[in-house]
């Protein structure tokens, strides 16, 4: 199954999206999936977040 991953912080200061992408990365592993699409969002969750309506662009995506 191909995956795609999606991880978020609210500012520059946060570290913590390295380790929620290690993490999804190794969930995808450990079940056999592959990663097609990696997003990354630096942003406040309250204004609009551009990388997660991209986002929504994959999720209907027939399988290749």
């Amino acid at each position: 199954m191909r995956v795609g991953i999606y991880a978020r912080v609210s500012t520059h200061d946060q570290q913590t999206l390295p380790m929620q992408l290690d993490r999804m990365k190794e969930y995808i592993v450990h079940r056999g999936w592959t990663l097609a699409v990696e997003i990354e969002e630096i942003g406040s969750g309250a204004k609009t977040r551009p990388k997660r309506e991209q986002k929504s662009k994959f999720q209907n995506l027939p399988p290749f």
